[in-house]
């Protein structure tokens, strides 16, 4: 029953998780393999179905660390996105280059966890957005939803500023449709509250 996957490795090749056999250097090739039974966050030799969660459950994970493709031989414990298996063989180093095309879905994604392309930031979903948290296109900023926004945590179409709720808003706190200024209720606001 094997599944292929991915573990990172600190810069020279000791485990990043705190179960697995210590003071072990890694080397591609080959096989490891303990007695016990794999239970994740106790034992066995943690790693990844989805390239994508490196990013989620490693610390300080960045281009420093070494990455490899591997296949779980042994017994398998899952938990959430963590696995665990007992016996382990290192197929190939990946590069941070490749790691973070194939983290992202898309194509010219900069950052990581992109579904859409040429998105520039994280965990962004669409296309030509530039922050994280991103729903929609063209958006420069964090956690907007919709498209053209411009700020923070919008919701709608062309939006500039923050926690705009609807379209065509300049400003902050907006809820309708083109209101110029602050706080306003409604639509074709100009000015505040």
């Amino acid at each position: 029953n094997e599944i292929k996957g991915y573990k990172v490795f600190n810069p020279n090749w000791t485990s990043t998780d705190s179960f697995s056999p210590e003071g072990v250097k890694y080397e591609v090739g080959e096989i490891y393999e303990i007695d016990e039974r794999p239970f994740v966050g106790h034992a066995g030799y943690l790693f990844y179905k989805r390239a994508e969660d490196c990013f989620h459950y490693e610390d300080d994970f960045d281009s420093s660390n070494k990455i490899a493709e591997i296949i779980a031989l042994g017994d398998i414990h899952e938990n959430y996105n963590l696995y665990s298996t007992n016996k382990i063989k290192i197929i190939r180093e990946i590069t941070w280059e490749e790691f973070m095309q194939i983290a992202n879905i898309g194509k010219g994604n900069v950052g990581y966890n992109n579904i859409g392309n040429y998105n520039q930031g994280n965990y962004n979903a669409g296309s030509y957005n530039i922050g994280e948290y991103n729903i929609g296109s063209f958006n420069t900023g964090d956690d907007n939803s919709g498209s053209y926004n411009f700020g923070d945590n919008n919701s709608g179409y062309y939006n500039f500023g923050d926690h705009n709720f609807g379209d065509h808003n300049c400003g902050y706190y907006n809820f309708g449709h083109n209101n110029i200024g602050n706080w306003n209720s409604g639509s074709f606001n100009i000015g505040d509250f």
